[in-house]
């Protein structure tokens, strides 16, 4: 029984062989009969990684990818920059022997998972600079990974803000030991101070902003005392005019100074907030907020001027509604909104009124320049007397009499 199994093996076996031999003898002959011109295919196996060199590159690479890996090839910055990672693959930063510094608002969000490595050291692989803010934010408990080989993995510099949400995989972490306010939690709305005709600026201002502040990663909401620079606008505090006044916080770092408008409630309508921008077809809009006439019922009229003594009207809202002016600034493009060649008239103005049936109640005049509508000029009252509100040029002072000769 051996003996016949013995020799079915080897005949089974010298049959391999007889194959095998036959299979390399017709690819050696396929191989001589190719000739200088032609070529095999060839499969590539080994994963390609692509490689950066600084932060625009990054940035870039990450804008492209949603999944895959880079290698950082030198030191890099970034400023402002805002990563979601919304794929379920993994993605994978490796830093190597190189850093990169955040010296802006940086965040990484991830649905799926983001890997970090890196060396490391005494200012780690990611370093938070002062001034700038890192968010590191894992919503779905995917996997977010922080790794590195000596030192730290994060440095988070005094001054700075440091950011981490969810379940984030990350040791050696320095964290700065004083506390940073990442925004004022207030509307603008609310940052607007409204000084009645018995009352100074002083007696307005907040005490107390509410803010998002982060200490060792974690971001709470806490009342920051606020000190506002009111001895900068005595001038404009003397005439009662809007101005913007900034604040600090002592002990407390931010990343934007909190800022409160100053509004005299000295008129029949006074405008309160107020917000200038130029959109991508270069059409002003102004959006305004005001007091309300006693009269509820009234109408306001929303004029607008190019040299504040001639006035068109731009339209008619009720008390309720919120009032927006839009001028389109492109003279060779016209369409139904009102033109605004900024070339002949730098300036607007714009004010309000309303009528009690016997005579007109106006407002305040605000004047913006096209080359800064970030700032609203106050250019107080005088619409209602007939005369301008842009203030006269000054007289010139007279020449001092001659001294009698002796």
């Amino acid at each position: 029984m051996g003996d016949h199994i013995s020799k079915y093996l080897s005949i089974g076996f010298l049959c391999i062989c007889t194959f095998i031999s036959l299979s390399v003898g017709v690819v050696a002959q396929q191989s001589l009969d190719l000739t200088s011109d032609e070529t095999v295919d060839t499969v590539d196996t080994v994963d390609t990684v692509d490689t950066v060199a600084t932060g625009k590159e990054l940035i870039s690479w990450l804008t492209e990818h949603d999944e895959g890996s880079v290698e950082l090839t030198a030191d890099i910055e970034i400023e402002d920059f805002i990563y979601y990672h919304l794929s379920k693959k993994p993605l994978k930063i490796d830093t190597g022997a190189f850093s990169i510094s955040v010296t802006g608002e940086v965040a990484f969000y991830t649905l799926g998972g983001i890997t970090i490595l890196g060396d490391g050291g005494e200012l780690g692989f990611l370093s938070v600079l002062e001034g700038g803010c890192l968010t590191l934010s894992n919503p779905n408990n995917g996997e977010f990974i922080i790794k590195n080989k000596t030192g730290y993995s994060i440095h988070q510099a005094e001054g700075a803000g440091l950011v981490l949400e969810g379940d984030i995989d990350a040791i050696n972490i320095h964290f700065a030991q004083t506390p940073f306010v990442l925004y004022w939690d207030v509307s603008d709305e609310d940052m607007v101070a409204l000084v009645s005709k018995n009352q100074t600026a002083s007696d307005v201002l907040p005490d107390t902003i509410n803010a998002k502040v982060t200490l060792n990663g974690s971001a709470t909401d806490d009342d920051i005392v606020v000190l506002w620079d009111l001895d900068a606008h005595d001038e404009v505090q003397a005439k009662r005019l809007r101005f913007q006044v900034t604040g600090s916080a002592e002990g407390y770092p931010y990343a934007t100074v909190p800022l409160c408008t100053i509004a005299y409630d000295d008129y029949p309508i006074t405008f309160t907030r107020i917000a200038a921008t130029k959109n991508e077809k270069d059409v002003v809009l102004i959006s305004c907020q005001s007091t309300k006439p006693i009269d509820k019922n009234v109408d306001i009229i929303a004029e607008y001027s190019f040299d504040g003594e001639q006035w068109e009207v731009f339209e008619t809202y009720s008390t309720q509604e919120k009032i927006i002016y839009f001028f389109d600034t492109n003279v060779e493009c016209r369409d139904t909104s009102i033109t605004w060649d900024t070339t002949v008239n730098p300036d607007i103005y714009i004010s309000l009124y309303y009528s009690d049936g016997t005579r007109n109640h106006y407002s305040n005049t605000i004047q913006f320049s096209f080359d800064n509508l970030n700032v609203a000029n106050d250019q107080g009252g005088g619409r209602g007397g007939g005369g301008t509100i842009i203030p006269p040029e000054p007289e010139p002072e007279p020449e001092p009499e001659p001294e009698p000769e002796p």
